[in-house]
């Protein structure tokens, strides 16, 4: 049942903008470089969400230090340097929620310097109110801290934000945070989320009720 909500939050990679691919090949061609196999339980759970150094911790365990150190700082030149592309339908409901006064968030594992080299370029940065990022909290997805956290600089209830997230820690994070959640190009069946959408491209705002294809997905009530 769509819920009412005042607030609306976003993960960055997978949902925003469209840089998954691009990720997995990076840290594949490193467990190739280190004569490892990456599986799609491996993208799912230890890569996509994850901070850079607990997917270091998590893949390479038992590389050497130094070896660990030069991927995260190829990783950190890699975040900075790509230039990948809004999902479909981003600026346009991001816009239309700026426009109608709703208090909109960014909650990523990334760190402040990457969401402003990545949403700087396309214009939308300066229409979100808040951002966490991985220096704002000490446990990372799937643990509902980063949640939490804006909840409280938000001064809001959980149950009032809309959370749009793609990757499985971040919906478990967002969930267990006790936020309202819709899954994006997420192809697994996920409990207690309100929806699931390919990208943005089908999200439409009409008055205060945000719409998928037409259908209510959720009613903004700014008392919430």
């Amino acid at each position: 049942m769509p819920g009412r909500i005042s607030r609306v939050l976003f993960d960055m990679d997978g949902v925003l903008i469209n840089s998954n691919a691009a990720i997995e090949t990076f840290w594949s061609e490193w467990a190739s470089k280190e004569k490892l196999a990456i599986t799609e339980a491996d993208i799912r759970h230890k890569i996509h969400g994850r901070p850079t150094l607990e997917t270091i911790d998590l893949l390479f365990a038992g590389s050497a230090d130094e070896t660990k150190q030069n991927i995260y700082s190829e990783a950190r030149l890699f975040d900075i340097t790509m230039r990948p592309l809004l999902l479909p339908g981003v600026k346009r409901f991001v816009t239309q929620l700026h426009a109608a006064s709703v208090v909109t968030g960014v909650v990523t594992s990334a760190p402040a310097e990457r969401i402003t080299h990545m949403l700087q370029p396309h214009g939308i940065y300066h229409l979100f109110n808040a951002m966490v990022t991985s220096e704002d909290y000490t446990k990372g997805k799937p643990d509902p801290e980063p949640y939490t956290v804006m909840a409280t600089r938000l001064a809001v209830k959980p149950s009032c934000c809309l959370v749009f997230e793609d990757a499985d820690s971040g919906i478990r994070a967002a969930l267990d945070a006790g936020m309202q959640v819709v899954a994006v190009n997420n192809a697994f069946e996920h409990e207690r989320v309100i929806g699931h959408i390919p990208d943005f491209a089908g999200i439409t705002m009409n008055g205060a009720s945000i719409l998928h294809n037409g259908n209510l997905l959720a009613q903004i009530d700014f008392s919430c």
